[in-house]
């Protein structure tokens, strides 16, 4: 299998630059070179591990919804506190995911 990126670079750097770039490397959750060539070539780096545990909480909030959406449909009154905390959870869902979007400067 060949590779597509066939060019390659070296640098030099002390250690204090080396451990501060392991650190952020670890942080972002990508592998080195996938961080060095976003950093290099001023693309987003988002760290998306996160994403699974939103992906649980959405589900959750979901099913939630649509538990009182059949109840509307079949006349039954539904509980306005219920919808509020469904709401609120939305907002807050929401205003974490915003993290893993990248700003626009």
């Amino acid at each position: 299998m060949s590779r597509t990126n066939t060019k390659q670079m070296v640098i030099r750097m002390s250690d204090d630059q080396h451990e501060r770039i392991k650190k952020k490397v670890a942080a972002s959750g990508l592998k080195q070179q996938d961080f060095l060539l976003r950093a290099i070539l001023n693309k987003p780096i988002i760290n998306t591990d996160g994403l699974r545990d939103f992906s649980a909480q959405l589900k959750s909030i979901g099913n939630n919804l649509n538990q009182l959406t059949r109840l509307a449909n079949m006349g039954f009154p539904i509980d306005q506190r219920e919808l509020a905390a469904i709401r609120e959870e939305l907002n807050n869902l929401w205003l974490s995911l915003k993290q893993f979007t990248p700003r626009q400067s």
